[in-house]
């Protein structure tokens, strides 16, 4: 038969330097305590100083992780003030067929009237698109979510109703709308000139087809996630067929069945995704 392990009595667990505290635990977790208590032939004091040290030694861990991310930051301010000869390139890559410098433009003016950011700091912020960079407008803020050298997610929260155009150039983009409603109208050739609504929640993506024009709208309180693709990237399944949207366009326009669409004065299709519950 086994032998029991002999209780350890309270003056074989104080340690030198010590110091002896007193707490109050809530009655589940006090029954919880007494159960490793028994289980273990020692005393709810032991198992209490048994977790707080444990503790001790993660959070420890944890402020060394926190110091190393701060000084991490201070390193990346510090190198905004380097001389021009020792900064980093720019990491804003190009839509295929344009330079760094209209892609800073392209992107910067796309946020700067969703967001009503100052066009300057919009333009230094994608000249130094690294990840935790970010930026504040009047309609909300921006930061880089994820950055590497064939995709840019920038998370995008917007406190008030805020729309802007864009042309998705040869980019694919998706976006995703993590809390609010996102609104996106597509115009363009492959629409055969008529604009196709999705309205989209949280918890919903929807593609951005290239070389179309767009209307990206977000109501108050919306986070979205907005993706950016180098087209020689790995390619990507989409669950949206654009050409089949192309194709029920033609077919409704045949019919005289297209309505217009609120806020248009023009006739379309609309598309409303409920949010996932």
């Amino acid at each position: 038969m086994a032998e029991r392990k002999k209780p350890k009595t309270n003056g074989e667990t104080r340690g030198r330097g010590g110091k002896k505290i007193s707490i109050t635990l809530p009655e589940d977790t006090l029954e919880i305590y007494q159960r490793i208590a028994k289980n273990e032939y020692i005393s709810i004091e032991q198992v209490i100083a048994r977790v707080a040290i444990e503790f001790a030694h993660v959070e420890a861990e944890a402020s060394v992780s926190r110091f190393d991310a701060i000084e991490t930051r201070k390193d990346r301010l510090k190198s905004d003030y380097l001389p021009e000869s020792r900064k980093r390139p720019l990491t804003v890559l190009p839509p295929q067929g344009l330079n760094e410098l209209e892609a800073v433009e392209e992107y910067s003016e796309l946020f700067s009237e969703l967001l009503h950011l100052d066009p300057e700091e919009a333009q230094d912020f994608f000249r130094r698109s690294v990840e935790t960079t970010a930026v504040a407008g009047e309609s909300g803020s921006l930061f880089v979510e994820k950055n590497d050298h064939l995709s840019r997610y920038y998370e995008c929260y917007a406190t008030n109703e805020s729309s802007a155009c864009f042309h998705s150039g040869s980019w694919p983009v998706d976006i995703e709308c993590r809390d609010g409603t996102a609104i996106l109208v597509f115009i363009g050739k492959r629409f055969l000139g008529f604009p196709v609504m999705v309205e989209f929640g949280s918890g919903r993506s929807f593609g951005v087809p290239p070389d179309c024009d767009c209307v990206l709208t977000l109501a108050p309180k919306t986070t979205i996630i907005f993706k950016s693709h180098h087209p020689a990237g790995p390619a990507r399944d989409h669950s949206i067929n654009f050409d089949g949207i192309a194709s029920l366009l033609r077919d409704l326009d045949k019919r005289e069945a297209l309505e217009e669409l609120p806020g248009m004065n023009k006739k379309g299709v609309w598309f409303k995704l409920e949010p996932k519950s």
